[in-house]
């Protein structure tokens, strides 16, 4: 199972992490799928190296796209998962952005909300 990881930057550590973990065991996940910065990228390495599975950076090409990179990039990673994990810290823009994206594709998706 394909799960794309949407969080906002910042929410890196161990208390997020351990969050992510036990929802994508609850959603079987055998691959993750992130946005290749910041925490998306250091907590799906951290995931692949824990499990074994693999994981798949999606790298915005900024150069070709400028600011509509980040939404492109969010919509082909959204469009290859199965389902979706979000970290959301309630202010984000990107991710807010990545959440409605993924309702609009019609997948799964588990949000971990925090304050």
């Amino acid at each position: 199972m394909k799960t794309a990881l949407l969080i906002s930057r910042q929410l890196s550590g161990p208390t997020y992490y351990e969050a992510l973990r036990n929802a994508l065991a609850e959603l079987g996940t055998t691959h993750l799928l992130h946005g290749a910065e910041g925490a998306a990228k250091a907590h799906a390495q951290a995931w692949a190296a824990e499990t074994g599975n693999p994981e798949t950076g999606y790298a915005p090409d900024w150069n070709e796209h400028g600011r509509a990179a980040g939404p492109i990039r969010g919509r082909e990673l959204i469009k290859a998962a199965d389902n979706v994990v979000a970290i959301w810290d309630g202010q984000s823009k990107g991710t807010a952005n990545e959440l409605r994206e993924a309702r609009r594709q019609g997948k799964r998706v588990k949000l971990i909300l925090t304050r």
